[in-house]
């Protein structure tokens, strides 16, 4: 793994929201990220399910994440989410993949799995960048 990624995993990994939101960066690549998460029961809805809020924050941390790996600072511009079906207790990853590239804006897509690999949600999130590409 390049350096840089290191210290992005590293970064990332010591932020308050992902540690408060028991998040963790299993995998950073250009363009791709993983990000695994511990359900916790305060996590959960009415129904015992997780709460789709929160599965939309583990997509966009996830997108967030493999858009970082451009070099560049973003932050989300928009997103949707399919919920696909109901996460429970356990350990649920969200990978992430860029899927496109312009100069101010990158697209990724974030699909959400639980410990038997089954998805769980599906999403699309525009970044924008914050900064200028690197020459």
């Amino acid at each position: 793994m390049e350096k840089t990624h290191q210290s992005l995993i590293n970064t990332l990994n010591s932020s308050l929201f992902l540690e408060n939101a028991h998040m963790k960066i299993a995998k950073l690549e250009r363009g791709i990220s993983e990000i695994t998460m511990d359900v916790q029961n305060e996590m959960l809805n009415i129904h015992g399910f997780v709460h789709g809020g929160i599965l939309f924050s583990l997509a966009d941390t996830a997108a967030g994440a493999a858009s970082f790996t451009t070099g560049r600072q973003s932050v989300t511009l928009n997103g949707d989410i399919r919920f696909l079906r109901p996460a429970l207790q356990g350990i649920i990853t969200a990978k992430a993949k860029e899927i496109a590239l312009t100069h101010s804006t990158g697209t990724y897509q974030a699909d959400i799995y639980d410990e038997k690999g089954r998805l769980l949600a599906t999403s699309t999130f525009s970044m924008f960048f914050l900064n200028k590409e690197s020459d």
